[in-house]
């Protein structure tokens, strides 16, 4: 059995399985729906921390201020579990999911960052965490 018939296959299970749950009264959760919210969460966060905008963050360029702001985002997508490196990279208007990866391991080293970036990452720490419910509001 080749790996497309074995997707196939537990993709029908899988439909199997969530229709007996139904049939219980269970709904789950749209796994790409999480993903989505997620994203857009952390991205409305470190956009405001950081007081870019969108559409900046989003643009094809590469001055400082932009920069910082768009390899937290990244950076954050991949610890919280926001999708891939691929769908990140989607995310953030690019085509390589390499973009995601390098900017996940740069900021995963935090011995370079210092200052202002520092606060920055802090303050979109705590309140990433407390809009995904990941800690409690002291």
């Amino acid at each position: 059995m080749n790996h497309k018939d074995e997707a196939r296959r537990l993709r029908k299970r899988i439909k199997v399985l969530e229709d007996e749950l139904k049939k219980h009264g269970i709904e789950l959760p749209r796994i790409k729906a999480l993903y989505v919210d997620r994203a857009e969460v952390i991205f409305s966060i470190v956009c405001d921390v950081c007081r870019v905008s969108k559409e900046k963050i989003l643009s094809k360029a590469r001055p400082d201020f932009i920069v910082w702001p768009r390899q937290l985002i990244m950076y954050f997508c991949a610890e919280y579990d926001a999708g891939s490196y691929q769908q990140i990279a989607e995310l953030m208007n690019r085509t390589e999911h390499g973009t995601a990866l390098y900017a996940h391991k740069k900021i995963r080293e935090l011995s370079w960052i210092s200052g202002t970036h520092l606060d920055q990452f802090k303050e979109c720490k705590k309140q990433i965490e407390l809009a995904l419910g990941l800690t409690k509001q002291p």
